[in-house]
């Protein structure tokens, strides 16, 4: 929606502030899609699923905890594995 021109707005100014609002709508929705993934993500994480309010760089930095676990977990079972071949 564009806003109402002034009576001394040139096209040049129109354009500009067709370009803001355009602008701020594609903004809007990109952080209502990383907002989504940030979601999707603490449902993955067994620390932070059951909480409600929790802040996105808790929730970032859990699954950096969880993944690092993982990892060793992963490097645990592939030594356990080399070891008992």
């Amino acid at each position: 929606m564009l806003p109402q021109a002034a009576p001394n707005t040139t096209p040049a100014d129109l354009r500009e502030q067709a370009r803001k609002v355009s602008h701020s709508a594609i903004e809007k929705r990109r952080r209502e899609r990383i907002n989504d993934k940030i979601i999707q993500l603490k449902e993955l994480i067994p620390s932070c699923a059951a909480q409600e309010n929790i802040h996105k760089m808790s929730i970032l930095q859990s699954a950096i905890d969880y993944i690092t676990y993982l990892k060793d977990i992963v490097k645990s079972l592939e030594d356990d594995s080399e070891t008992s071949s």
